[in-house]
């Protein structure tokens, strides 16, 4: 057997060998990775963020000096114990998909620090197979109050902007009220001015009917007398004796004056012409009246086509021609008057312009009306027919109004 001693002698200074051999390997390997060892934890060390490594019975296995800067010397103890002051595991840690090798990305709360961390576990292999869990831990309790501040603020911004919105909901509400009050007021307003423009237009046809009336009243029966006991006594003077001529003469020059006056009268209540020639006829003859009356120069320019105006129109726009006609001959001192008649843009547009006197246009206006030579009522009665009338003077420069009225379409009655 001394054979056998020998070879066992062999064979346990050839192990001896091979283990001497292995520890000089394992030293100079650690030697090498030494410096990338000590690089790498440098690298960890000099993190603000928290790094360490905990086994699977939960023991940490490092720390880098973040971590033990906020939770003191922790090699060796366990991690729930460390951050948490507990006994046992966290029941919401997921250690157990990180040792199967997930990544998992987490925040939590720790009572030791009273700090909120963002944690990234990732699984990591050790030299002899087994997997440790590294934990990464950057502190966001800052960025949390922050968030909590920003949501904070965004929720009573939330709330400044819905008690906002719900005033301006109220104040839309209360202005659609009001709104609708006014336009109701308008319809209201514009159903009242439409009963006062039938109310006016049917008063002018009453009235013209009762100057018509009257006018042939004073033509047929008072006209025709007169007429009549001139024509006697025009008969009677030839009959009576010389001494009596004068007396019947003049008797005979008071009638005729009476017919005349009797037939200026007739034509000043409702003008013949108006009604048996028309609207332009009518304006033509009672200009040359008071260029008669007044010793003025006039012209009249008339349209070159048919004008269209119902009958109530001709005659509010006659007596509105007539009535300015009358303040020319009174106020104005003018040799020369001009009425022209235009229209276009739906309306008929009458102008009468003097080389009178004039006058300052704003004196017309007092308190925002127009006073002054029946020109406030004449504008007046224009607008009850959605007519109107324009003003343009000048002290030393003459008169010149507009009168606009509108016409009466092809369909219309």
């Amino acid at each position: 057997m001394a054979w056998v001693k020998g070879l066992e002698a062999v064979i346990k200074k050839n192990k001896v060998s091979e283990i001497s051999q292995l520890l000089e390997t394992s030293k100079r390997l650690n030697q090498t990775l030494r410096p990338e060892r000590d690089w790498l934890v440098n690298i960890l060390d000099s993190m603000q963020d928290g790094v360490y490594i905990i086994d699977q019975e939960h023991t940490i296995q490092y720390a880098n000096l973040a971590i033990q800067k906020e939770f003191g010397q922790i090699d060796g103890k366990k991690c729930f114990e460390t951050f948490f002051g507990s006994v046992k595991p966290c029941p919401w840690c997921r250690y157990e998909e990180v040792f199967q090798g997930k990544v998992i990305r987490l925040e939590f709360h720790s009572p030791k620090s009273d700090k909120v961390y963002d944690c990234i576990d990732a699984p990591i292999a050790n030299e002899d197979g087994s997997i440790s869990k590294l934990k990464i831990m950057r502190d966001i309790t800052e960025r949390q109050k922050m968030e909590e501040s920003l949501f904070k603020l965004t929720g009573e911004l939330e709330n400044r902007v819905k008690e906002r919105t719900e005033q301006l909901h109220r104040t839309v509400e209360q202005l659609q009220e009001e709104v609708l009050d006014r336009i109701m007021a308008q319809e209201k307003i514009h159903e009242h001015r439409r009963q006062l423009q039938e109310m006016a237009t049917e008063l002018l046809h009453v009235e013209e009917r009762e100057r018509r009336q009257i006018a042939v009243q004073l033509h047929d029966s008072i006209g025709q007398l007169l007429a009549f006991s001139r024509r006697e006594i025009g008969r009677i003077k030839k009959m009576v004796p010389d001494d009596q001529q004068e007396s019947l003469g003049y008797v005979w020059t008071l009638i005729g004056d009476a017919v005349e006056q009797t037939r200026n009268l007739t034509i000043e209540l409702s003008s013949p012409t108006l009604y048996t020639l028309g609207f332009e006829p009518a304006i033509e003859e009672l200009v040359e009246q008071f260029a008669e009356r007044g010793g003025f120069e006039y012209t009249v320019k008339c349209f070159d086509e048919e004008i269209l105006l119902p009958e109530h129109m001709q005659v509010l726009l006659y007596r509105s021609v007539r009535e300015l006609l009358i303040n020319i001959a009174k106020h104005a001192e003018a040799t020369e008057v001009n009425v022209s008649l235009r229209q276009g843009n739906g309306n008929i547009e009458i102008e009468i312009s003097d080389n009178g006197t004039g006058f300052e246009a704003d004196m017309l206006h007092k308190d925002g009306k127009l006073s002054g030579f029946g020109l406030f009522s004449l504008r007046e009665r224009l607008s009850t027919v959605n007519g109107e009338m324009k003003i343009t003077s000048r002290m030393g420069a003459g008169t010149k109004i507009q009168l606009f009225a509108p016409l009466m379409t092809k369909g219309d009655s």
